[in-house]
């Protein structure tokens, strides 16, 4: 079995000082604004397309190195990546990377080095991804010291770049270095700890230590639920990650009961077209399907694939990776003429949106990449659900 997923994704949320014309100020702040509500709510090629103008806004009023523009560009690329726009992503932050080196701002350097490492990781560019962690990690040391705070996201970002290349023992160490730090920063219960715990679960699953991480999933999901309530979105990604345990060890009973509440608490925040909410119906068919509930299976792949359809176009992994699990379902109840159509189709979009050279096996679903292989060739869009305190930030 081969496994490699998690993601921890970098949020620049500095405060910065901004110089300017008060009106020109107001006007980049409305637009990001509007970018952050659009993205909250699922709907990214309109968030894109006021990304873009919320770059021209801060490429008009403020200057080349000023920190506002750095961070409309990480805004901006953070999307394109969301959209699968990889490419345009890369020079979108080399733009930012440029300008925070020339501002000498090494914090947001530091940050936009471990996004572009998040980047080149899920094109499978690993050596470009570790010097570029590495870069953010030294940056951080020398700046505020080896247990600092704002060290969590690129030690977490060169973690999972490991785990992706099977370096078990050295993410593991990684991971250890994480846990402490936080301790430390923000006590043993704070709940800035789970996505770590939940990292850490996913490599344990990869490397068969099964109960240990279910201990985990289970403890960050319980700790959000006491600080929070039953209701709570933040917990839906160690309630999906669970799941995806049990798929592993083909308890699909429970995995489906982990999924459906994950649904729940999703549907109730973000309503039933979210793109998150697409995620989840594509995870609990796979559950269904594993436990002979077919005609159920199809119809939350049916919507999933509506939902991805509506939110990225017909042109996107996500897209791929439901198309296939179709395939593969309506394979098991022997009708090839429509399994081989929603196959070829999958074939080809993964091929033209990951290209050649990307690691076999290797799917990309936004902020994670789960390598799904269990002797079928089922790849499900599992994992994380991009969710409110769930990621890293540098403050």
């Amino acid at each position: 079995m081969k496994n490699v997923s998690g993601i921890v994704t970098w949020c620049i949320c500095a405060c910065f000082i901004i110089s300017g014309v008060q009106a020109a100020e107001r006007s980049y702040d409305d637009v990001a604004q509007e970018v952050k509500t659009l993205s909250e709510a699922g709907k990214y090629s309109d968030a894109l397309i006021k990304a873009k103008e919320a770059v021209k806004s801060a490429e008009a009023s403020y200057g080349e190195n000023d920190p506002v523009r750095i961070q409309a560009y990480n805004q901006y690329a953070q999307l394109q990546k969301t959209v699968g726009a990889l490419n345009k992503a890369e020079k979108t932050y080399e733009k930012s990377i440029t300008a925070a080196e020339r501002a000498g701002n090494n914090v947001v350097l530091a940050a936009t080095l471990t996004r572009r490492a998040d980047l080149y990781r899920e094109q499978g560019r690993y050596q470009e991804a570790e010097e570029n962690a590495a870069r953010a990690i030294a940056l951080i040391e020398e700046l505020e010291g080896l247990e600092s705070a704002r060290l969590a996201a690129p030690l977490s970002a060169l973690a999972l770049i490991y785990r992706a290349q099977e370096k078990y023992d050295e993410a593991d160490a990684l991971y250890k270095r994480v846990i402490n730090i936080k301790e430390k920063a923000y006590g043993p219960g704070d709940l800035r700890l789970g996505p770590t715990m939940s990292d850490t679960a996913l490599l344990y699953r990869a490397q068969g230590k099964y109960r240990e991480a279910e201990w985990l999933l289970k403890e960050a999901a319980t700790n959000v639920t006491k600080a929070e309530g039953e209701n709570s979105i933040n917990k839906a990604p160690y309630l999906m990650n669970l799941a995806g345990l049990y798929d592993y060890e083909e308890r699909y009973a429970e995995s489906e009961t982990q999924y459906r509440e994950a649904l729940r608490v999703i549907e109730a925040e973000r309503g039933p077209d979210h793109p998150d909410v697409a995620v989840v119906l594509n995870n609990l068919a796979l559950a269904c399907k594993a436990q002979d509930k077919d005609e159920e299976a199809e119809q939350l792949y049916l919507r999933a694939l509506e939902i991805f359809e509506a939110t990225f176009g017909e042109e996107h992994v996500k897209v791929a990776a439901t198309l296939n699990n179709l395939g593969l379902l309506y394979r098991k109840q022997g009708d090839l003429k429509k399994s081989e159509k929603m196959m070829k189709r999958a074939k080809k979009m993964k091929k033209e949106t990951l290209g050649e050279d990307h690691p076999k096996d290797t799917l990309i679903f936004g902020d994670l990449v789960e390598v799904y292989d269990k002797g079928s060739e089922e790849e499900p869009a599992e994992g994380t659900v991009p969710a409110e305190g769930t990621e890293e930030q540098a403050s």
